[in-house]
């Protein structure tokens, strides 16, 4: 029998937390291979649009939201706020340091003459601009970010949302997504690796995915304090309304579309010019025009230039950030009607969700294990052999982990 009153322990968001860390067990593994890219298309990151990779990530800082909030409101009463705040430095410095044992210190050197002053600086720049933003880094990072409003209102970490959405856009129209994308900008005056291209959003990413861990701390909030019914239908609506919103502003790519018989055809560059504030002629030659769906079509890249209102995870661009909350909320809607509302768990989802940081490190190594033996064209059953192990291995050593109440914290 289910209460309409959220629980001690939410169910619903270990299961949802669950649910995010299988699904990045899926798209780390089979993503690469060509015979999911041939035959099911929707699930590798896209190119210009929203895939179902594209999904995860933001869900995992959606979770990491949801935790922070939670022991924020316990740590910073019991420990004060100078305490509190070192002890999340601390776990956050950590979170980065494990990030850089995990998957090391991007370029390599094969003799020690090629370790020169200029090499040597050049590997640094390079590292913090690119190599360094793999997920738990993002967090780390963000985490910080966030330490002036994390114990704040709901009004005041709304805020800082919106604020750190227009300041990300800002910066790129000034000159960051010139360089994320390796081309001539202010900034290179300033820093290394001129034309070193990143992903995720780089440097300056981890303000762009503040967002979506703040987007985390608001649902706790609402979670913990309102009737569950209520809460659910709050986050459909939501999350209904920032995926419109999202499409709606990837519509905006079409602008960038080359047109026969005009000047936007013959440029070569890839890239556009004016990629954040499309020049006046853009309106009207092509004009705007409806943005491929999410999930279901592939942008065609060459039949446009890049710019920062498609669809892509690798520049964080507003539609994407806008989308991706709001698909995170309408789905973490439905694991409140499952799990809190009505009972339903899945217990591989439980095992995953409540011990995520665990989860993350081993399936990085079980991967780094099998992989090497999974050839990028396999055959589409060797691939689904070797991903049911990968999954069965890493699930097991969690179960483990379970069972004797192992747990990964910091």
């Amino acid at each position: 029998m289910s209460s309409d009153k959220p629980a001690a322990r939410i169910v619903s968001m270990d299961q949802f937390r669950g649910y995010t860390v299988a699904g990045m067990f899926l798209v780390n593994f089979v993503g690469s291979y060509a015979v999911v890219k041939k035959f099911l298309p929707a699930i590798p990151h896209g190119d210009g649009y929203f895939a179902y990779a594209d999904s995860i990530m933001p869900s995992f800082m959606f979770c990491a939201g949801f935790s922070y909030r939670l022991t924020a409101l316990r740590r910073f009463p019991q420990l004060g706020t100078t305490a509190a705040t070192w002890s999340y430095i601390r776990r956050s410095l950590a979170l980065v340091g494990i990030s850089l044992v995990i998957f090391g210190l991007g370029k390599s050197f094969e003799h020690w003459n090629d370790m020169t002053a200029e090499t040597v600086s050049n590997w640094l720049w390079e590292l913090i601009k690119a190599d360094l933003w793999e997920v738990l880094s993002i967090i780390g990072v963000s985490q910080i970010l966030l330490l002036p409003v994390i114990n704040r209102s709901f009004l005041v970490r709304l805020a800082a949302a919106v604020g750190l959405f227009v300041a990300y856009i800002l910066m790129n129209y000034s000159f960051d997504y010139n360089f994320q994308e390796g081309k001539e900008n202010w900034m290179n005056d300033f820093f290394g690796a001129d034309n070193r291209r990143s992903w995720d959003g780089g440097f300056f990413g981890p303000i762009a995915w503040s967002i979506p861990i703040l987007a985390g701390t608001m649902v706790y909030d609402v979670v913990s304090t309102r009737p569950l019914q209520k809460s659910m239908a709050s986050f459909l609506i939501v999350g209904t309304v920032l995926m419109l919103a999202g499409y709606g502003v990837s519509c905006l790519t079409r602008l960038y579309d080359r047109v026969e018989g005009t000047a936007s055809a013959k440029v070569e560059d890839e890239h556009a010019n004016d990629p954040v504030w499309p020049a006046a002629e853009r309106w009207t030659n092509p004009g705007i025009g409806w943005a491929e769906p999410p999930f279901f079509a592939k942008a065609d890249t060459k039949l446009r230039q890049h710019n920062f209102w498609m669809m892509k995870k690798r520049i964080m661009a507003p539609s994407y950030i806008l989308f991706s909350i709001g698909f995170a909320l309408f789905l973490y809607a439905l694991f409140i009607r499952a799990a809190d509302i009505r009972g339903l768990q899945a217990g591989v989802f439980r095992t995953l969700g409540q011990n995520p940081l665990a989860a993350y490190i081993i399936h990085e190594l079980v991967m780094h294990c099998i992989k090497p033996v999974v050839p990028k064209d396999s055959e589409w059953w060797w691939v689904a052999a070797s991903f049911t192990a990968f999954f069965a291995i890493t699930w097991g050593t969690l179960k483990y982990m379970e069972n004797h109440k192992l747990y990964l914290r910091l």
